[in-house]
């Protein structure tokens, strides 16, 4: 057998459509297409925002001398002191808190990592503070200490905030709890 015999029976297709009318096509086809690229930029563009903002927090304002509970622990202003700082116009500010866990989850988030303490004044200013606390047991108060550094003018007038840590926080706003000056 020769290659020559063996070719297989030519496919029958249907007529195309004239250049001229394939190139019409192609043209609608562009324009209904072309303003849905803007909108899948802007989509786009809208979830990298929303994975980038700060979430929402959804504090509770603690009256002076309540307490206020976050994450299991109930909370209690007990002392508060500014001091010299280490320069001119700056001042060390000590709050003395009473924490109470109501389990043994809540005692370990007391002091842990990702446990945040913020001061922040009625202008929008924010300073992180640090928190020292020995190690607490499951419904026997401790005390913590949280201390920061901050501008002598702010430092009577500044409002202390309380985030749990991220890992316990669920979807949605951030419950945090603040005490006022």
């Amino acid at each position: 057998m020769n290659l020559d015999v063996t070719r297989p029976d030519p496919i029958a297709r249907e007529p195309r459509l004239r250049p001229r009318d394939r190139r019409i096509a192609e043209a609608i086809a562009l324009l209904t297409l072309l303003p849905v690229v803007p909108v899948l930029a802007w989509a786009d563009q809208t979830a990298n925002v929303h994975r980038s903002l700060a979430p929402l927090e959804k504090p509770v304002i603690v009256s002076r001398g309540g307490e206020g509970e976050l994450a299991g622990v109930r909370w209690r202003v007990r002392g508060r002191t500014t001091g010299p700082g280490l320069g001119d116009g700056v001042a060390a500010l000590r709050i003395v808190l009473l924490a109470r866990p109501a389990d043994a989850a809540a005692a370990r988030s007391i002091g842990a990592y990702g446990t945040l303490y913020r001061l922040r004044d009625g202008q929008g200013h924010v300073w992180n503070g640090t928190a020292l606390a020995a190690p607490a047991k499951p419904g026997a108060p401790v005390q913590v200490t949280v201390q920061a550094t901050l501008p002598r003018a702010a430092a009577d007038a500044v409002a202390l905030e309380i985030l749990p840590p991220r890992s316990q926080a669920r979807k949605g706003a951030l419950p945090s709890l603040r005490f006022p000056p």
